[in-house]
């Protein structure tokens, strides 16, 4: 992830505007700040505001980018564990730009869950129990949708962290597929 972010922060200032970039950024510093990982000793603070800032940038200059709002939900996340307050707006955004985006709706889903949120009092969804299993089934390649987006399917198997030794499940597309969108 620190990689990653080194990649984006080079492309951004290659392209401040490049919206993809400034997303992408906000969500591994969202991710680090999430997980509790530590940051080239940046307090955690700081690592918040350079995200809010790289999601902010991204959402000026796009306000339609999901990934932005996705990153923007879950440091909303991160300040209000306990309500979610903006959090699930936020997600619920991204995942109105971006039907597709498995990510978002694992986090409304979750979200809902963590909350108890009855699927009644949130318009338009059916359930955060049923949003996350919906979002796992799409991201698995078992819906007709998924079948569109992963023609060739998608393959699901246990394997141990090179580094770590734990065990971790990894999804990843068969060879030859792409996207059919």
């Amino acid at each position: 992830m620190i990689r990653a972010i080194g990649e984006y922060q080079t492309a951004v200032q290659l392209d401040p505007r490049f919206v993809e970039a400034l997303a992408r950024l906000a969500y591994g510093y969202a991710l680090i700040v999430y997980y509790g990982f530590s940051y080239r000793d940046l307090s955690p603070d700081r690592v918040l505001s350079l995200g809010f800032a790289s999601a902010d940038s991204a959402l000026h200059v796009d306000s339609t980018a999901a990934e932005a709002w996705l990153a923007r939900g879950r440091f909303l996340e991160v300040l209000h564990p306990r309500t979610y307050e903006g959090a699930i707006a936020a997600y619920q955004r991204a995942a109105t730009l971006d039907p597709r985006n498995a990510e978002a709706l694992n986090m409304i889903g979750t979200a809902l869950r963590e909350r108890s949120i009855p699927a009644s009092t949130m318009r338009g969804s059916r359930g955060g129990s049923i949003a996350w299993l919906w979002a796992t089934r799409v991201a698995l390649g078992r819906t007709p949708m998924s079948r569109r987006i992963f023609p060739r399917g998608v393959t699901s198997q246990s394997r141990r962290c090179s580094s770590c030794s734990t065990p971790v499940r990894v999804t990843s597309l068969l060879p030859g597929s792409g996207s059919a969108a």
